[in-house]
């Protein structure tokens, strides 16, 4: 049976100062190896155990590490941090990757967080954009049990969209939000929405293309949909993120969020909303 979602538990809390920075960390200048965007949150020098977020850049931020390591801070969280002066209660790391996202490597850099940053390692989050999305589908597919949660946004795909690799990546209590446009013509919508079939059908949800049951091709804008474990079905409801029809908060583990529009350039639409951190910061590993 797929585990049910733990007890939050709590983290430190952050004072805001609505001034958040991020410092770029080069590569050779710590042991990493790649170089990255660092951000830590307020109070990080004086408290440990924080969640943290790796976010994974898309092939247009791809570089060396040194002299082009400054374009990661032109997506995601970071244009959050720097350009809009946000603060979150998790330390946010950005490595930069000279090509395809490589996971073994990845996977190292994970090593290297836990070693030399005070935060909690049952509560590590994911998170890219295009191909930093489908390495962030890669990596869980391959190491879930290092994560608490991920968020691929229209991430492309080099791992298959089996039954298999879902069952993994849910039998170690991974939490999944993924987001994509219907009219994205770079990163077709089908390759989150296999994902999400193989999910539900993972939950007993049947088959077939069951991201799209209850769709109602009436509406316009943006639309999120839950695995509900009772019914065991995807439910769907108007807007982005995970409140209800009510506005009621509810804690879902498998999401998917559809645009009608937007192309491939929705990440600012999911990064932007308050509700993406707020979900994250449910989510940890028994």
């Amino acid at each position: 049976p797929v585990p049910a979602p733990p007890t939050p538990t709590p983290v430190p809390t952050p004072v805001p100062n609505g001034r958040g920075v991020t410092t770029l960390r080069t590569l050779g200048s710590t042991s990493a190896e790649y170089g990255f965007v660092e951000y830590l949150p307020p109070g990080y020098s004086a408290a440990g155990n924080w969640p943290i977020m790796i976010m994974l850049h898309g092939i247009g931020e791809t570089g060396n590490g040194t002299s082009q390591l400054n374009s990661v801070r032109n997506n995601g969280p970071n244009v959050q941090i720097d350009q809009r002066g946000k603060d979150y209660p998790m330390v946010i790391l950005t490595p930069q990757s000279p090509g395809w996202w490589d996971i073994t490597a990845l996977n190292r850099f994970v090593d290297f967080v836990f070693a030399n940053y005070k935060v909690n390692q049952k509560r590590l989050y994911m998170t890219g954009l295009s191909m930093g999305g489908g390495g962030t589908w890669d990596y869980a597919a391959a190491y879930p049990q290092r994560l608490a949660a991920v968020i691929p946004i229209c991430g492309a795909i080099s791992t298959p969209q089996t039954d298999a690799n879902a069952l993994n990546m849910l039998n170690k209590g991974l939490a999944i939000w993924s987001a994509h446009a219907m009219d994205d013509g770079t990163v077709g919508v089908k390759n989150p929405t296999l994902w999400m079939d193989a999910i539900g059908r993972v939950l007993g949800g049947g088959s077939g293309e069951i991201t799209y049951q209850n769709w109602n091709w009436s509406w316009a804008g943006t639309f999120t949909m839950h695995f509900d474990l009772n019914v065991k079905q995807w439910l769907w409801v108007n807007g982005q993120g995970y409140r209800d029809a009510t506005g009621a908060q509810y804690n879902p583990k498998y999401i998917f969020t559809q645009y009608t529009s937007g192309g491939h350039g929705i990440w600012d639409k999911m990064y932007s909303d308050q509700q993406m951190y707020d979900w994250l910061l449910l989510q940890s590993r028994p």
